[in-house]
């Protein structure tokens, strides 16, 4: 029998560390894009801000909008104030965005940039290790 070599796709492609904020999700409000902003430029600042990572930091702005809209909300109970802020608070944790937690979060081991330079230089060192 032949046993087949397969990669993952997390084998064959290292992260990617964003360099430019990326665009919000449409359906983003203006204090959620803003939100957005803010987060997406400290992740950048500290070199851990990657396209998967986006997906999170979306998770953390809803929730968080959330949040601030159930306080502003007088029907909405203490449990469900209480239950998004944990949410968002944790989602916040796995970003690095606590004081606490910033030193925690590194970038990712092997990342390289997303500028022209840093990819082609990415392409020549791999096709050197085949």
């Amino acid at each position: 029998m032949r046993k087949s070599k397969r990669t993952t796709p997390a084998e064959k492609q290292e992260a990617i560390v964003l360099s430019e904020i990326p665009k919000p999700p449409k359906k983003f409000s203006a204090e959620a894009r803003s939100l957005w902003k803010t987060i997406c430029s400290e992740l950048i600042a500290r070199r851990t801000l990657t396209k998967a990572a986006t997906f999170t930091v979306e998770q953390f702005c809803v929730l968080t909008i959330a949040g601030r809209e159930a306080m502003r909300d007088k029907k909405a109970n203490y449990s469900q104030r209480l239950s998004l802020v944990r949410e968002a608070r944790l989602l916040g944790e796995s970003l690095g965005l606590s004081p606490s937690a910033q030193g925690k979060v590194r970038p990712p081991a092997g990342a390289i940039g997303d500028s022209a330079d840093d990819l082609r230089f990415n392409e020549i060192v791999n096709e050197g290790s085949n």
